[in-house]
C-alpha cells in the first residue's frame, strides 16, 4: 500500500502470548507523540517494531485501524540513517526534491542554520547539518508519517528550539502524524503545550479491592472462567494459549466456580480498578458527609430554638428584654449672633442704653462727672466751643484772658442737641458694623 493521502492515526498493538492485545496506543494526527518508559526493554521492543525487526513479542502496527503500515513508505530518522558517499545530489536539491518551493530554498536554509550550503553535497554535510536537512525535508512530505528517533541529540543547542517549532507547525497547520520514540532533550516550547502528547508504554497498574494473592488470585479467576466456558459449550480448548472462547470484557464475579471460592469466607466485594472511578466515589462520600453534617447542624439549632421559645412561653421571666430608646435631648434654639456681641459687656451695656435710654446716659455721666475733681471738668467741654488759638498770638497770658469764662452746667438745649449727636453717631456705627458684616 502507498503512502496514505489524510491519515488519522497510527495504531500499535502489543500482543501477549496468547494473541490478546496487551497494551493498545493511537498516534492522533495534529499531535507530537512522544514515548515513556520505564523500562528500556521496552522501550527497544517498540522502536524494533516501528523500525520493522523481529521483537520478542507480537506487534502489529495499523493506519487508522486498517491498513498495514510499512516503514519504508514513511520518514523514520534517527534510525541510523547516513547520506552515502556516491549521493549526487547537493543540499538544495534533496530540498526541492521533497515538495519545498524552489524560491523558499535559500531562505528555509538560512532560518535553520544551513545558510550558503545550498550547493553542497551530501556526503559532505556534518551529522548535524544532515539531521537538520532531514528534518527539514520531512516537513515538506505531508502524506508520510514522521517518526523520530532522539531528533535533536546532534543538532547545535542554538537551532533546536527552532526546528522543534517548525515538528509542532507541521503537526498543527499541516495535519501531521509525528511520532518520537525517544527524547534526550526536551524543547522549552514542548513543555505545557496542548499539541504534545505523552504515551505511556506500559499499561496503568490497576488496583483492585477485594481480589489479592493466594488461593484467590487473578490466575485462578481466569482458571475459573475458562472451566465455566468450557462447562458450557463441550468440546472447548481450555489450554491457556487458547483464545477460543475468551472475551476481552470483564465477567460477573458470579460465574466463578466454588473450588475458586475461598473456603469459609464470604465472597468480596470487586470494585472497579479504574482510579478516576474511586477518586469520583470518594469525592461523592466526601460531598454526602459535609450535606450530612450540615443537615445536623442545621437541625440541632432548630430544636434549641424551639426549645427556648417553649420555655419563654411557660415562665414570664425568661422574655426578651424590652428595646429602651435612648432619651432625646432637649432642642435649644441658638440666637443669631450680632456685632455687638464682639464687643465686651460694659460697651455692649452702654451703647444698648445709647440707643434704648439716651437721657438716662446722659444723667448718668453728667453725675459722674460732677464727682469727679475740677481739674477734669474741661473735659466736658464741648470740641465746638473750643475756639481755635491765633498764630500771632505770643503772650500766653493775654490769650487766656480775651477767652470767655467756661460755664460748669450745660443748658437744656446742649443736652438735647448732645444727646441727638450721641443717637446719630451710634446709628451711623451700627450702619457701618452691618455693612462691613454683609
Amino acid at each position: 500500500m502507498g503512502p496514505n493521502m489524510g491519515i488519522e492515526f497510527l495504531e500499535i498493538n502489543r500482543l501477549n502470548e496468547s494473541g490478546e492485545t496487551d497494551r493498545r496506543i493511537r498516534c492522533l494526527v495534529t499531535r507530537v507523540s512522544v514515548f515513556r518508559s520505564q523500562a528500556e526493554v521496552t522501550l527497544q521492543q517498540y522502536i524494533q517494531a516501528i523500525e520493522g525487526k523481529p521483537t520478542k513479542d507480537r506487534f502489529t502496527l495499523l493506519i487508522d485501524g486498517t491498513s498495514q503500515f510499512r516503514p519504508e513508505e514513511h520518514n523514520l530518522i534517527g534510525f541510523d540513517e547516513k547520506f552515502t558517499a556516491d549521493s549526487q545530489a547537493n543540499t538544495g536539491q534533496y530540498l526541492a526534491g521533497s515538495g519545498c518551493p524552489s524560491e523558499d530554498i535559500d531562505a528555509t536554509l538560512l532560518g535553520c542554520g544551513l545558510g550558503g550550503l545550498i550547493t553542497t553535497p551530501l556526503s559532505q554535510l556534518t551529522v548535524g547539518q544532515e539531521r537538520t536537512l532531514r528534518l527539514l525535508a520531512a516537513t515538506y512530505q505531508r502524506d508520510k508519517i514522521l517518526i523520530l528517533n532522539d531528533p535533536f541529540q546532534p543538532i547545535p543547542d542554538a537551532w533546536r528550539e527552532r526546528l522543534a517549532e517548525l515538528l509542532v507547525r507541521f503537526a498543527w497547520q499541516h495535519k501531521g502524524v509525528v511520532i518520537v520514540v525517544r527524547l534526550s532533550y526536551r524543547p522549552d516550547c514542548w513543555i505545557e503545550n496542548e499539541h504534545i502528547t505523552r504515551i505511556p508504554l506500559e499499561r496503568p497498574r490497576q488496583h483492585t479491592i477485594g481480589i489479592g494473592g493466594g488461593e484467590f488470585s487473578s490466575a485462578s479467576v481466569m482458571t475459573a472462567l475458562r472451566e465455566q466456558l468450557a462447562a458450557g459449550k463441550p468440546g472447548a480448548d481450555t489450554s491457556p494459549n487458547s483464545g477460543a472462547g475468551l472475551t476481552t470484557e470483564p465477567q460477573p464475579v458470579s460465574i466463578l466456580s466454588e473450588a475458586a471460592k475461598p473456603p469459609k469466607k464470604k465472597q468480596p466485594l470487586v470494585w472497579g480498578s479504574d482510579p478516576r472511578q474511586k477518586q469520583g466515589e470518594n469525592q461523592l462520600y466526601k460531598y454526602a458527609f459535609v450535606l450530612l453534617l450540615s443537615f445536623t447542624i442545621t437541625g440541632i439549632a432548630l430544636v434549641a430554638e424551639s426549645s427556648w421559645k417553649r420555655n419563654a412561653l411557660r415562665d414570664p421571666a425568661i422574655s426578651t428584654p424590652a428595646v429602651v430608646p435612648p432619651p432625646m435631648l432637649p432642642i435649644v434654639a441658638t440666637a443669631p449672633r450680632l456685632a455687638l456681641d464682639e464687643y465686651p459687656g460694659e460697651i455692649k451695656e452702654t451703647l444698648a442704653l445709647a440707643f434704648s435710654n439716651p437721657d438716662q446716659l446722659l444723667r448718668s455721666r453728667q453725675t459722674a462727672a460732677e464727682n469727679t475733681p475740677t481739674t477734669n471738668s474741661a473735659l466736658r467741654i464741648s470740641p465746638q466751643s473750643i475756639p481755635e488759638v491765633p498764630a500771632e498770638t505770643s503772650n500766653i497770658q493775654e490769650y487766656q484772658e480775651q477767652q470767655p469764662e467756661v460755664q460748669d452746667e450745660m443748658t437744656e438745649e446742649q443736652i438735647q442737641a448732645r444727646r441727638e449727636e450721641i443717637r446719630r453717631k451710634f446709628l451711623e456705627a451700627v450702619q457701618r458694623q452691618a455693612e462691613a458684616s454683609g
